[in-house]
């Protein structure tokens, strides 16, 4: 069959079919663009959904593991006060004994005040003394740990007693501070009693 159709119309029809072409393959691009765009929108919104979840975990854990210490700290806090207990009714450690140890340990100038057997949060014994150095204070810490007896001394308070009223025949101290210690083996007990601590 002949095409008797003048060239015009000829170019124009073949102008058309490409114009069509290309029309669409722009609205195959544009439809691609917006279901982009919506995947897009609909991931972030997700994910910060998502993330904010994630947020509320951790803060839920976080409480729950400073509970879990406050209740170890607690429960090595009385695991200790009940091995001092034990030590002391078990006879291995007695105050007629335990007094004479602890003055022997005390360096020239210190006196021993007083002797609490539940004196701080994590330490079983409290002791009280009064010197005429605070420099003395840290030798008397230090004997103490070198001692068979104890294996911890930590130094609660330092105060300074001032000038007062001197009492005739009576000595006074310049100094006074209060000691807490731990006998020997209150540490091995309080890594027996973490395990119990982390039982739910």
């Amino acid at each position: 069959m002949i095409n008797l159709l003048p060239s015009e119309i000829k170019e124009a029809r073949r102008y058309g079919r490409r114009n069509q072409t290309i029309v669409g393959y722009s609205l195959g691009v544009i439809v691609i663009g917006v279901l982009t765009v919506s995947i897009t929108f609909f991931n972030m919104r997700y994910l910060a959904s998502d993330e904010k979840r994630l947020r509320d975990e951790m803060q839920q854990r976080d409480a729950q593991t400073a509970k879990l210490e406050a209740g170890q700290k607690d429960v090595e806090k009385i695991a200790t006060q009940l091995k001092t207990i034990d030590k002391l009714n078990s006879g291995e450690v007695k105050f007629s004994e335990l007094i004479p140890k602890i003055g022997s340990l005390l360096p020239n100038g210190v006196v021993l005040n007083a002797l609490t057997l539940t004196g701080g949060k994590t330490s079983p014994l409290q002791l009280d003394v009064d010197m005429d150095s605070q420099n003395l204070v840290a030798i008397f810490q230090q004997n103490l740990v070198n001692s068979d007896l104890f294996e911890a001394a930590d130094i609660a308070a330092i105060t300074s007693k001032g000038a007062g009223a001197a009492k005739p025949g009576v000595k006074s101290y310049a100094y006074g501070a209060t000691l807490t210690v731990s006998f020997k083996g209150a540490a091995a007990n309080k890594k027996l009693a973490a395990p119990k601590a982390s039982t739910p």
